[in-house]
């Protein structure tokens, strides 16, 4: 049910923000003394593109009127006749998508199941992340990033202030990303984590000089030597330490990731194989 319901949220969410782009572009056409073949083609590609992805929804039976608006532009070669005979018959089944705005934004207006990333979309600094409906754009996005079962084009894309977790989820591989979207319970651990971090770091840079993160930085670099079986046979002292540095996360829990280390493990069986065994470990790690 919870997933179902984050689903709708994303997809009501995308959908708005393509209806609010073609809302621009026909306002524009409305208002312009030149209608250019570009600014035809991009209203054409971007109604093609809205029921391309509403037809894959859960709103697909909101939006059938636009089908047969799509089937006609992707026909559609000669602009001018798209200026003098479809853009009137566009507006008008346009309309209707409009009227379904409302239900979109009951459903892109409701916060996440998980109490980290609820917290992250009500008071996150809006300074820093914007307003809660750019704070939830950006959950969507980091959650899309993790999913295995999306191509890329449809996944959400990351809205404006949020370069710091959009720089840190392209920093990670391929691999990395995958596995942690083949394990639910670290996926969340990893999301959160990383909202956590970023709302930090944000808030510490505002009102703290680079130089006071030095110390974190070393123990980093000092991690970044460290062998992920030695890490975790000694993770209390790793803990510890990290705890005694000023800057640190205090919500950071190494200690969840032990746990889910540990029954990923379990599942390999009794004798486990020492490479995927390693293989797990570093993942964590």
């Amino acid at each position: 049910m919870a997933e179902e319901s984050n689903q709708r949220r994303k997809e009501a969410e995308k959908l708005l923000s393509k209806i609010e782009r073609i809302e621009s572009l026909i306002e524009k056409a409305e208002t312009s003394i030149n209608r250019t073949d570009e600014l035809a083609d991009s209203i054409q590609m971007n109604c093609i593109q809205f029921w391309e992805y509403a037809k894959d929804t859960l709103f697909k039976y909101k939006f059938l009127k636009i089908k047969n608006s799509r089937n006609e532009l992707a026909h559609k070669t000669d602009n001018e006749e798209f200026w003098t005979d479809t853009f009137s018959q566009l507006k008008s089944d346009f309309q209707e998508i409009l009227k379904r705005k409302s239900d979109l934004e009951k459903y892109a207006e409701t916060y996440s199941e998980n109490d980290e990333k609820r917290r992250f979309e009500k008071f996150a600094n809006d300074n820093k992340f914007g307003d809660q409906r750019n704070r939830k754009k950006i959950v969507n996005a980091l959650d899309d990033a993790f999913k295995n079962n999306l191509q890329e084009e449809d996944k959400s894309e990351f809205p404006s202030q949020s370069e710091i977790i959009e720089k840190t989820v392209a920093n990670m591989s391929a691999e990395m990303k995958q596995y942690v979207g083949n394990h639910e319970g670290l996926d969340e651990n990893v999301q959160t984590d990383i909202l956590d971090w970023a709302e930090k770091t944000a808030t510490d840079v505002e009102i703290e000089s680079t130089a006071n993160f030095q110390s974190e930085q070393d123990f980093i670099d000092k991690l970044k030597k460290t062998d992920a079986s030695k890490f975790f046979n000694d993770i209390n002292n790793f803990e510890n330490e990290y705890k005694t540095i000023a800057t640190s996360n205090r919500k950071f829990d190494m200690q969840s990731y032990k746990k889910l280390l540990a029954d990923d493990i379990e599942k390999l069986g009794d004798n486990p194989n020492k490479k995927e065994v390693k293989k797990y470990q570093d993942a964590y790690f």
